[in-house]
């Protein structure tokens, strides 16, 4: 199933608004983009059994931006990607002061 599985559960959330490794600045009729979600695959690893690869593991960043201070919208993905059975790490907040943009760095896995 590999990064689709991902792509898939962020599209239940935000449909309209998701992207592969980096969103564009405006929407297709010229709007700010306000609240998008971002996944970046990071890599791969396999897992063993007998010594022998027996799944390979993809490995991916989902980043929430938002400009709403406490938005629920992280909180939604996290539940989206739970509900898809894909494992997550804790997740990681930041805040640009350039773009007024509060970040939520999820880094997760899928086999």
């Amino acid at each position: 199933m590999s990064y689709s599985k991902i792509e898939n559960a962020l599209k239940t959330v935000l449909p309209d608004a998701v992207y592969k490794v980096q969103a564009p600045e405006t929407t297709d009729d010229g709007e700010p983009l306000l609240r998008y979600l971002v996944w970046t695959p990071t890599g791969d690893r396999y897992a063993y059994a007998n010594s022998r690869p027996f799944a390979t593991i993809y490995q991916a960043v989902v980043t929430v931006a938002t400009q709403t201070e406490d938005d629920t919208l992280p909180a939604e993905v996290s539940k989206a990607l739970a509900d898809a059975h894909i494992a997550m790490q804790m997740p990681e907040h930041s805040y640009d002061v350039e773009t007024a943009t509060y970040y939520t760095d999820i880094p997760c896995e899928v086999i």
